[in-house]
């Protein structure tokens, strides 16, 4: 399988001489283990070493070679990205439990581990059913999900960027958010980059109460022209926190890390939002091409590359509860540079 890593010479057999009696291989027989207990693996080989080899890309430590091995490595980390995709559950509420059908197991209904498995189905129903497409932000359409923009809140409190630039504006209302957050602080400014922002948009965004902390700049986000217009709105004093939300193939997406990574400031961040395509691509507006075309893989091709970033899902500023995953359509979003 050394095709998965790009080196189909990986392994060579017969380098090291063989020890008396080894067997040159080993096959394992699973049909009783199957018989007995009714366990059906989820996951072919290619795939499991895909995903486990996708999810070392994503968290080996800044600096690591390529062979280098991290621990603590849990399977539940290496699935987690396909985990929902094939999930038969049944909810009972008579008997509070929640039957993982697929897996042949039970689980209270009142648990962590529930309320991480149907807010994980939740989120793909609610995207398919375009859910965050019903949200305002102090007059403005926004187009995100509420508990995203919650923690990123929390985010800009703790690192207080004084400029954030965010790629994508569509109806503005994410930089009415940033630009209310930053109100409040009482410092900090917005530059919003589009292709192409609507004229009916752009009048909206430019006479809205905040419109002193927002700077609207159209072209492309990947050209030459408009990296060195969002270079001009930067005081050298300025720290810099950047949103990439706009073009979401991860062709497009690695392009915007390589021209805005330059840009953040030490202990900063910069998000990529709607890592979820990876998990909505089987939905019925999904499209079969996102499973691999998506944020999440340019995230992972970057920070492969940028041992100066590392994946950093920032730490809750608050929690009395026993959860601690997010429900989220940003996975794979928080780069922190170091």
């Amino acid at each position: 399988r050394g095709h998965l890593l790009g080196q189909r010479g990986l392994l060579r057999f017969g380098t090291r001489p063989m020890r008396p009696d080894e067997p040159s291989f080993v096959v394992a027989d699973n049909r009783r283990l199957r018989s007995a207990t009714g366990w059906n693996p989820r996951f072919s080989l290619e795939e499991g070493l895909r995903n486990t080899i996708e999810w070392w890309k994503c968290n080996r430590p800044p600096g690591a070679a390529p062979n280098q091995y991290v621990s603590e490595i849990t399977w539940a980390d290496i699935q987690s990205g396909e985990q929902a995709r094939t999930m038969k559950l049944i909810i009972d509420t008579d008997q509070n439990d929640l039957f993982v059908e697929s897996e042949r197991r039970s689980l209270p209904l009142y648990s962590d581990e529930a309320f991480n498995l149907l807010s994980r189905l939740w989120l793909k129903v609610g995207w398919n059913q375009k859910y965050i497409y019903t949200f305002t932000w102090l007059g403005r359409p926004i187009i995100q999900l509420p508990d995203d923009m919650l923690r990123i809140q929390e985010v800009l409190y703790r690192v207080k960027p004084s400029v954030l630039i965010e790629t994508g504006v569509a109806h503005g209302g994410s930089l009415v958010f940033y630009a209310s957050v930053f109100a409040a602080m009482g410092h900090g400014r917005v530059v919003g980059v589009d292709i192409d922002i609507r004229p009916a948009n752009q009048a909206a965004i430019e006479q809205h109460e905040l419109c002193k902390y927002i700077t609207l700049i159209q072209g492309d986000s990947v050209s030459a022209e408009t990296a060195k217009a969002v270079a001009a709105q930067l005081r050298p004093t300025d720290s810099v926190f950047v949103v990439l939300d706009s073009n979401h193939t991860s062709e497009h997406v690695v392009r915007e890390l390589e021209v805005f990574g330059q840009l953040v400031t030490p202990n900063s961040y910069i998000v990529v939002a709607d890592g979820i395509m990876k998990d909505v691509h089987g939905a019925p507006r999904g499209k079969r091409e996102w499973r691999e075309n998506n944020p999440a893989a340019a995230v992972q091709q970057f920070v492969a590359c940028h041992p100066e970033f590392r994946l950093d899902r920032p730490k809750w500023s608050f929690n009395e509860s026993t959860l601690s995953k997010s429900v989220t359509h940003w996975r794979h979003a928080y780069l922190r540079r170091s």
